[in-house]
């Protein structure tokens, strides 16, 4: 009774975490739109490639949302493993791959897109501290990545003692 309650607060807490990334990409969108596109039109007198950081940044937070989903959609995937007992399968592992393959799209993508633009902001507004605070959002899927890498790697090895003893027995 109690792992079906913490299933269902663990679908409840991935479900708002989905629910306020969308509020604040749709929400938040044409404000986004409208400052990187003031940002990259200050960078454009700076250097001509710097111009397009905006379309970039799009690119980068909206790109990033696909994976994002989709990982979403693998943790409910990993839940309703778990609560129908078979956590201790390969479906299990291949879930828990998909999720890490998913953590590092993001990352990748949300670097690829976010970090040019904000070095161009913090160059015209001579604020080197943007450029970390970029640098460690985009890095925090990476911590999720490594986690699902360590439980899979875990879930492989459990499965092949589960089957070493199957077969000693």
């Amino acid at each position: 009774m109690v792992l079906k309650r913490a299933i269902w607060f663990l679908r409840l807490v991935v479900l708002a975490i989905v629910a306020i990334v969308l509020f604040m990409l749709i929400g938040l969108a044409p404000e986004i739109w409208q400052e990187s596109t003031a940002a990259a039109s200050l960078a454009r007198e700076w250097s001509p490639l710097l111009g397009f950081g905006n379309i970039f940044l799009m690119v980068g937070i909206f790109g990033g949302l696909i994976p994002f989903l989709l990982g979403a959609r693998e943790t409910f995937a990993l839940l309703r493993l778990i609560e129908q007992k078979k956590s201790f399968s390969m479906m299990a592992v291949h879930t828990l791959g998909r999720i890490k393959v998913c953590a590092f799209a993001v990352c990748i993508l949300y670097m690829a897109g976010v970090l040019p633009m904000a070095y161009t902001v913090a160059q015209l507004a001579d604020g080197p501290g943007l450029i970390l605070i970029a640098f460690v959002i985009g890095l925090s899927p990476v911590v999720f990545a490594v986690l699902a890498m360590i439980l899979e790697t875990v879930l492989q090895e459990a499965i092949a003692m589960k089957a070493e003893n199957e077969l000693t027995i």
